[in-house]
């Protein structure tokens, strides 16, 4: 159990809890105690993007919503991984300590705890490694899987259960779980092997209430996959600098697909208007997760992205608020056809005039991508413009700076 960060000038703070399962020492052949679980494949990635979330939630602790008051960390990482991704904050590069059968339900009763002392509070919890689905819930596998005999032998954490009792805590605002993980079926998976969970449900629950939000990276049956990223997200001065020259440096480093995709929105590309600022919120950013991976890594076509809302909040649950966004602005050409006939701009006037907020689109076929401030006081336009074309020499789309446009079309007649 390793309590990293905590403020308790912070009141009515966000507590987190995250955890990452790279390394399943006794999942080998010829260790453990059942034959079919000696063939799990370490996963370090799933151990840095543990480290990255908690790098990143360390940078933005006076930005989330609510402010941040306590983080917890339990991470499992394949020897030498302390030299492989070399964490931002001090703070993740103490000793953590291992996710285990024995860890996380400890560690996860001392969430619980600064929970209930913080009448009010909102729970965080992220986690990443090797997960499925048993009895329609997602799970997450802990790092001494394949350790004890029978049942027990399948060490797990049952996210699908602990969201939905975390629906019954009146000592709470809100609640979000994050869970990078696969969500294949695993027909030897039994139906009786015991949960690791430090939380269960009451059945009926009277103080349920529609306050958690359950988001994963794989629906029902599909996998979830680590990748390099090829954007600035990463060389942000805050956390995980250099990131790409590690890479190309042989070190290995991955982190979960669905975890960077996810940053990307936090970090701003998800922001909308509310509360009297701007903020991302669950809702907002899960209905933008797939044109955010989309856009911003267009390489990681080769495999699919299918995240999975398994439990939706009836309340605007905000995550994280913004001074000044910056959002992606999305701009085709209708028909396409047309695409390499026109440059592309953004403006303030659909007549083309100067100035011009965006250039540097058009005149090669498929979408521009380019960023613009929020801002909720006039109206933009998309451009596409030809001085040397018959009149109109411009044709535009009319847009508000008001959220993430990931499709505008500028439509040539």
């Amino acid at each position: 159990m390793t309590l990293i960060f905590e403020d308790k000038t912070v009141e009515k703070g966000l507590h987190a809890f995250v955890i990452g399962v790279g390394d399943f020492p006794f999942a080998k052949p010829d260790l453990g105690t059942n034959p079919k679980l000696q063939a799990v494949r370490d996963l370090p990635s799933a151990a840095d993007s543990a480290k990255l979330m908690c790098d990143w939630l360390l940078a933005n602790r006076d930005s989330m919503t609510p402010r941040l008051r306590s983080l917890e960390v339990l991470i499992s990482d394949v020897p030498g991984g302390d030299t492989r991704y070399l964490a931002r904050d001090a703070r993740v590069l103490q000793p953590i300590g291992r996710a285990d059968s024995a860890t996380v339900p400890t560690a996860g009763g001392d969430w619980i705890g600064r929970l209930d002392e913080d009448e009010g509070s909102t729970a965080f919890f992220y986690a990443c490694g090797h997960g499925a689905n048993h009895g329609m819930q997602p799970v997450l596998f802990l790092s001494d899987i394949n350790r004890r005999t029978g049942g027990d032998a399948w060490s797990h954490l049952n996210i699908g259960v602990m969201a939905q009792a975390f629906r019954q805590k009146p000592e709470i605002a809100a609640a979000s779980f994050l869970l990078d993980a696969c969500g294949e079926y695993v027909p030897v998976f039994p139906d009786n092997a015991r949960e690791n969970g430090f939380i269960t449900p009451d059945i009926p629950g009277p103080t349920d209430r529609d306050k958690v939000w359950l988001l994963a990276a794989a629906s029902a049956g599909s996998l979830a996959y680590p990748g390099v990223s090829t954007e600035d997200l990463l060389h942000d001065p805050r956390y995980a600098p250099q990131f790409e020259e590690k890479v190309d440096s042989g070190s290995g480093v991955r982190f979960g697909r669905f975890t960077q995709t996810l940053i990307k929105g936090l970090e701003g590309s998800s922001s909308r208007w509310s509360n009297a600022g701007w903020h991302v919120d669950a809702m907002g950013l899960w209905s933008d997760l797939r044109q955010l991976h989309r856009i911003y890594f267009p390489a990681w076509k080769d495999k699919p992205f299918e995240p999975s809302q398994v439990m939706s909040p009836n309340i605007r649950l905000t995550l994280i608020r913004h001074d000044a966004p910056r959002l992606p602005v999305v701009v085709e050409i209708d028909p396409p056809q047309r695409a390499a006939d026109f440059d592309l701009r953004i403006g303030l006037s659909g007549d083309g005039d100067q100035p011009w907020i965006g250039v540097g689109g058009g005149r090669t076929p498929g979408p521009w991508v380019t960023h613009i401030a929020a801002d909720r006081s006039r109206p933009y336009y998309a451009l596409a413009i030809d001085p040397n074309a018959p009149p109109p020499p411009c044709h535009s789309s009319f847009f508000m700076a008001d959220q993430p446009q990931f499709d505008q079309r500028v439509t040539i007649p």
